[in-house]
């Protein structure tokens, strides 16, 4: 079986920020929105199946102060076996 998924959320992004100049830190708390879009699929081998699904991931993390925030983006692969109860 192949499928696809889509999905928003919240995420939680806290930063913290070393200065080597002035010697202290600056940590700065966010929550920002986010959103994936996956597509996968399945082997089915033995009592479950191997599975794999490629994923991309975008976060927009604008009005952090200490690094001036933006929008973060980026691919996941995840790879396993998954057995259902």
């Amino acid at each position: 079986p192949v499928w696809i998924a889509a999905g928003a959320g919240l995420v939680a992004a806290p930063v913290t920020v070393e200065s080597a100049a002035g010697g202290g830190t600056n940590t700065e708390r966010s929550t920002a929105t986010g959103a994936e879009l996956v597509a996968g699929a399945e082997y089915p081998l033995g009592p479950g199946a191997v599975a794999a699904d490629f994923s991309f991931r975008f976060l927009s993390a604008s009005g952090l102060k200490a690094t001036g925030g933006g929008n973060l983006a980026g691919p996941g692969l995840r790879v396993g076996y998954r057995v259902a109860f």
